[in-house]
C-alpha cells in the first residue's frame, strides 16, 4: 500500500501541473510563456501624426483639405506600405503604364512608407522614384501600421489637390484589372454598382451594387491573415 504511494503522488502531481502552469500562475501576474505584446506607437510619433492630420484636414491656408476637391481630373492615390524591398513593382508599373492617359497628366499618385532600415532604390523612369515619404520603423500586427497608413493618407491630402481615392497597398497586393478600368469604375462608371440612395449615386457617379467590405477569416488577434478582402470594386489582392 505503502510502496505505491510515490506512485499515486506523481500521477496526482502530473495532472496538476498544467492547472498551476495555466491558471495560477497567470493569477500571480506572471506567465512565462505569454507572447510579447507588439510595440506600441511612442509618444513622439503620435503627436507628430496627429499635428500633420491637423493640417491635412485644416481649411485654413497653406494646408488646406483636397478631399472635397472638385478637379476635372481626380487622381487615386496608391499608398504603398511595406518593410521589405517592392518585389511586385515591375508588375505594378505595367498597371500604371496601362493607363491611356497622357503622361504628362497621370490620374494617379504613387506614396510609398518603408522601413528606414529598408534602402529602397528605383531608376529615375519608376512611378515609384522619389516617391518615398518621410517613414518610421513598423512592425507586424502592431499599432505602428496605423500610424504609418495615417502618414500615407495625411501626405496624399497634402501633396496634391486631384487625390480623391486612396488605395492602401502591402509589398504583396498585385493588380487584377488594368489601371483604366479601375479608374473607370471609381469615377466614370453609372451602372458599375447600385447604392440604396440615388442621390449619392448621382453625386459621386458611381453605383455600388455589391459593396466591397472584410471579412474576418480567424478571431485570433495574432493571426497575420486573420482578414481578407471581398466584393467586386476590389482592384487588388493581399
Amino acid at each position: 500500500m505503502y510502496g505505491k504511494l510515490p506512485f499515486y503522488i506523481s500521477i496526482v502531481t502530473l495532472f496538476l501541473l498544467p492547472l498551476i502552469v495555466f491558471y495560477l500562475i497567470p493569477q500571480l501576474g506572471f506567465f512565462p510563456f505569454s507572447p510579447s505584446l507588439p510595440p506600441p506607437i511612442s509618444p513622439s510619433d503620435e503627436r507628430s501624426d496627429l499635428d500633420l492630420l491637423r493640417r491635412a484636414s485644416s481649411s485654413s491656408k497653406p494646408y488646406s483639405s483636397h478631399l472635397s476637391s472638385n478637379s476635372r481630373s481626380p487622381k487615386i492615390a496608391f499608398l504603398f506600405l511595406t518593410n521589405t524591398q517592392l518585389h511586385f513593382s515591375p508588375l505594378w508599373q505595367s498597371f500604371f503604364h496601362s493607363s491611356k492617359a497622357s503622361p504628362s497628366s497621370p490620374r494617379f499618385n504613387v506614396y510609398v512608407h518603408s522601413s528606414p532600415s529598408l534602402n529602397l532604390t528605383f531608376r529615375p523612369s519608376s512611378v515609384f522614384y522619389g516617391r518615398v515619404i518621410a517613414s518610421k520603423a513598423t512592425y507586424r500586427a502592431s499599432p505602428t501600421l496605423i500610424s504609418a497608413t495615417r502618414r500615407l493618407i495625411a501626405h496624399a491630402i497634402l501633396h496634391d489637390p486631384a487625390n480623391q481615392y486612396f488605395a492602401l497597398v502591402s509589398q504583396h497586393c498585385v493588380p487584377l484589372h488594368s489601371f483604366d478600368y479601375v479608374y473607370n469604375s471609381l469615377f466614370k462608371s453609372t451602372s458599375f454598382d447600385l447604392t440604396d440612395d440615388d442621390k449619392v449615386s448621382a453625386k459621386i457617379g458611381v453605383k455600388l451594387r455589391f459593396r466591397s467590405y472584410i471579412e474576418v477569416l480567424d478571431q485570433s488577434k495574432n493571426h497575420w491573415k486573420r482578414y481578407t478582402a471581398r466584393g467586386r470594386l476590389l482592384g487588388c489582392v493581399d
